[in-house]
């Protein structure tokens, strides 16, 4: 059975709770959703001992932080440097991997398919551990939406669920099968 670095998820989890600060997933502290893609990553290492679990540990619990937290160049940086620092630049190809870039669309506003795929064709050019956790990631979101998404949005959710399947399905036949269910599940919401 892998064993993960307990010392670096402790060193990972605080640095993540504090950027993110504030920050809320479905009325929760936003590290709850990082914990959760955490754990449910962590669990297709167990399930497979050939990747890495603190690869996928570390991608898990960082998946966000560049996205979401990086308001300034500064901040930037500042992130880029604790992940270098602390994980090596492995974690922090796969961390930008994971992460997506602003897009505009041809109206000005933001192009989130683009973005999505862009963000796709970038994972798909790293490791299985990279592609397990966006597989987490997006099982984790499939929960309840929030009230204000019409049905529009919920379906292109799903739609863009499929997507990511159909990409990075072989990366894990448990995550491939749980991210399934979810979407079965996710049908109550359309």
């Amino acid at each position: 059975m892998a064993i993960w670095n307990a010392d670096l998820f402790e060193t990972l989890s605080v640095f993540v709770a504090i950027e993110h600060g504030e920050q809320t997933f479905n009325q929760a502290p936003y590290y709850l959703h990082l914990t959760q893609v955490c754990s449910r990553a962590m669990r297709a290492a167990l399930d497979n001992p050939a990747l890495d679990i603190d690869k996928i540990m570390s991608c898990a619990l960082l998946h966000d932080v560049i996205e979401d937290c990086a308001n300034t160049q500064e901040d930037h940086d500042r992130i880029v440097d604790f992940i270098t620092k602390q994980c090596g630049d492995d974690i922090l190809q796969g961390v930008l991997a994971l992460s997506k870039k602003e897009m505009l669309g041809p109206h000005g506003g933001k192009d989130k398919r683009a973005m999505m795929q862009d963000s796709l064709q970038r994972i798909c050019q790293q490791s299985s551990e990279v592609w397990v956790v966006k597989l987490a990631d997006r099982i984790c979101n499939l929960q309840e939406p929030p009230s204000y998404w019409d049905s529009t949005k919920r379906k292109s959710y799903v739609e863009e669920a499929k997507l990511i399947h159909q990409k990075l399905h072989t990366a894990s036949p448990l995550l491939a099968q749980e991210r399934q269910n979810r979407i079965d599940s996710y049908r109550q919401y359309i």
